[in-house]
């Protein structure tokens, strides 16, 4: 797999031309580079290969007059993308998407040069992207099946938490959930809150208009009785999600939906819905059944945010006093093995089938992806911890639900 500019590729090239990331050594920049670990970490989940080439073949403004056959062999430093998350989303998705809907599958020029004026306009100077579809108002024209994968997702589980709401009594919604400090009826209020801002950013999306107010929506469903915050919810989100669902392909893609001070792609907005809803889903459902678990068809896209933002959701203060250190994570459910690592910063990142563990690695962790899930969103208490989880080494499941608070 070959990713240029979010886009990834098949390459039938010689094996002279390319460089395996497994033999850069650890300080090596492509081997440290988070934009890297996280190509190579989608490759593997997708058991791909991956090469990066600073450019495609065939021609295009700002091109050499390197030949066609050997473009690939083309390398540098990773492009840090302004949105590694959606460009990495995007990446991985235009794969999966290929898997079903073949157009091309190798780095054939008249198929690359139709890929880029049809599907990803990007101009290029000297091996370095000079704009793109984030920084020039332009869209990618990528298919999106990122959003096909979605809102399935995020329909089921508006359905679950609806069909909840229907038994649910007023001494059910009183009851603490999970959710630090709300009861039942307040994570409903919360995500039917996110479903209205939602809504209205994809309304201003379409008027090219900044992101909506949350304060006075906030206050509106704050408000509301409990019953009315758990009904009033399942109307909310049933609105929010059908209107994204009657988008067709061409505005699905194009549509860049307004997100704190930047500007996102759909997918990336509606990955972050899910994010949220799958969790708080959790916290409602875990008030009334101590076992249940997070929705397990939504645990791989789940894991790709995971990866790409441990270090956002860790305390840096208890980072630096289990520092250094570094866990293998083995899950299950499904199966992936990863490594941990706690110094300078903290990071998460996939080992690839057949790689070695390190010979440094200070501790194990063996449990479900889901518990993983919880663990680090700060939902894996003694009490919701299943009996797969073992550890061993350091750092503890005691200090890892420190370094995790929660959020």
């Amino acid at each position: 797999m070959v990713c240029t500019a979010g886009l990834p590729y098949e390459h039938n090239q010689d094996e002279e031309y390319g460089v395996d990331l497994d033999d850069l050594g650890d300080d090596h920049s492509l081997t440290r580079d988070p934009t890297a670990l996280r190509i190579r970490e989608a490759a593997a989940l997708l058991d791909e290969d991956v090469w990066i080439a600073v450019r495609l073949p065939g021609g295009y403004e700002g091109a050499d007059d390197l030949d066609d056959g050997v473009a690939s062999a083309r390398w540098t430093t990773v492009v840090t993308h302004p949105d590694e998350l959606g460009w990495l989303r995007e990446a991985c998705s235009y794969t999966l998407t290929q898997r079903t809907r073949t157009t091309w599958n190798r780095c054939d020029p008249s198929a690359v040069q139709a890929a880029q004026r049809d599907r990803c306009p990007v101009r290029f100077e000297g091996g370095h992207i000079l704009d793109s579809a984030y920084g020039t108002g332009q869209t990618w024209g990528v298919p999106t099946p990122v959003t096909d994968l979605l809102l399935p997702l995020l329909r089921a589980s508006h359905d679950e938490l609806a069909a909840l709401a229907g038994r649910l009594r007023p001494a059910d919604l009183s009851r603490a959930s999970y959710a630090r400090e709300w009861t039942v009826a307040q994570v409903y209020s919360h995500l039917g809150s996110g479903a209205e801002i939602g809504l209205a950013a994809v309304h201003a999306a379409f008027a090219d208009g900044g992101p909506p107010d949350p304060q006075p929506i906030w206050a509106r469903w704050n408000a509301k009785a409990p019953e009315a915050m758990a009904s009033d919810f399942v109307e909310a989100d049933d609105r929010y999600l059908a209107t994204v669902e009657a988008l067709d392909d061409a505005t699905r893609e194009r549509l860049r939906v307004p997100f704190h001070l930047d500007r996102v792609d759909l997918g990336t907005y509606l990955t972050l819905r899910l994010t949220e809803h799958t969790l708080h889903n959790w916290d409602v459902r875990v008030a009334f059944d101590p076992g249940a678990t997070l929705a397990a068809p939504a645990l791989p896209l789940l894991i790709a945010v995971l990866l790409a933002g441990v270090a956002q959701v860790s305390d840096r203060k208890t980072a630096d006093r289990l520092a250094p250190a570094e866990l293998v994570i083995s899950t299950v459910e499904p199966d992936g093995r990863y490594l941990l690592t706690i110094d300078e910063s903290v990071s998460l990142r996939l080992l690839e089938d057949g790689q070695a563990e390190p010979s440094r690695a200070t501790g194990r962790l063996d449990l479900p992806t889901e518990a993983l899930m919880r663990l680090v969103s700060g939902r894996l208490d003694p009490e919701h911890t299943p009996d797969r989880a073992v550890a061993a080494g350091r750092p503890t499941l005691d200090d890892l639900r420190v370094l995790f608070p929660g959020y």
